[in-house]
């Protein structure tokens, strides 16, 4: 069955008709509670070899949702106090092109620190391959949702994304280097899903939002016109018409950012492609149109335009510096 690819009239005037899940703000509630009880337990090791006059780079780990470990980078300007600083949340498989040339050393020149985190379960490199699924199963792509098929709801994939995200703040707070009243979020695809959550939930700190590709968003529309392995694997994990499905496809809900629209406070960018396959337009149009905040898009009329997504980077890392520095 063809995919349906609406044209730029339709994804401008998209607009959700949505009522917030009854349960919404009480299981969110519950989860973020439940997370602090678990110990943060900061780590940063100071990467020798990578530090230079101007700033200091360290692989960082902290302890999040479901007693796992994340871990990454943060990078902050020497000789400065109190820097603002930008937490970078890549895509589902799919890691930012050259994140260093792109978006840490320009934060860097500007006195902004920079924290990457790698998205749970994507630690190996291998993890960004996308093999094509062989007659004996061999080489079958990651699929981090339907592994956990079974477990309660809080305990799933989606959750702990967005709590990892609220934990990537608190992180940031504990330094005495970064001022954590001037953070800014950037995500790409799913990354913008727990940079949304992490924007509305902590608006004292988050001061600047950069959404690259936004999905999964509005999920009714996103799940008929994503071509991604994501959507895939979604589809997979909740066809049916058993109760559990019924019930599961309720709880999904729960993490669908535009009941968060109206709660977001911060200036947002976002970018689209009108021929993104894997990220379609619309959702995005339609998240976009709920903001009731400073906003503004970038819109990709086809894939040829910035094929590296080099230009795409480049709007979104001025964008934050431009902000950062205002609120700073």
């Amino acid at each position: 069955m063809a995919i349906r690819r609406p044209g730029f009239d339709e994804c401008y005037q998209a607009l959700p008709e949505l009522t917030r899940p009854a349960q919404f703000q009480s299981f969110w509630n519950s989860v973020i509670l439940s997370l602090k009880k678990v110990p943060l337990e900061p780590q940063l090791k100071l990467r020798l070899k990578r530090t230079f006059a101007r700033e200091s780079l360290h692989d960082v780990q902290f302890r999040s949702h479901n007693d796992t470990v994340l871990s990454g980078y943060l990078n902050i300007p020497r000789k400065l106090k109190r820097v603002p600083a930008v937490i970078t949340f890549h895509d589902y498989l799919s890691d930012f092109e050259r994140v260093n040339e792109s978006i840490t050393e320009p934060l860097s020149q500007a006195g902004i620190a920079h924290l990457y985190l790698k998205m749970r379960g994507h630690e190996n490199p291998a993890v960004f391959a996308r093999p094509t699924r062989s007659k004996d199963g061999a080489g079958a792509p990651t699929t981090f949702f339907l592994d956990q098929q079974g477990q309660p709801f809080e305990r799933s994939f989606g959750v702990a994304i967005i709590l990892d995200a609220l934990r990537g703040v608190d992180f940031l707070r504990l330094n005495r280097n970064i001022n954590h009243t001037a953070i800014g979020l950037m995500g790409r695809g799913l990354g913008c899903v727990p940079a949304l959550f992490a924007a509305a939930f902590k608006p004292e700190s988050v001061r600047a939002l950069g959404l690259e590709r936004p999905g999964p968003v509005w999920h009714e529309e996103w799940l008929q016109l994503s071509q991604s392995p994501l959507a895939r694997e979604w589809n997979e994990w909740m066809k049916g018409r058993s109760a559990q499905k019924k019930e599961l496809r309720e709880k999904m809900r729960q993490i669908d950012p535009v009941y968060l629209s109206q709660e977001i406070s911060c200036p947002v960018l976002m970018s689209t492609g009108l021929e993104d396959a894997e990220h379609p337009a619309l959702p995005g149009f339609g998240l976009f149109n709920l903001l009731r905040t400073e906003k503004a898009m970038q819109i990709f009329t086809d894939e040829a335009q910035d094929p590296d997504h080099k230009k795409e980077h480049q709007q979104q890392v001025e964008f934050l510096i431009e902000t950062l520095r205002t609120k700073d």
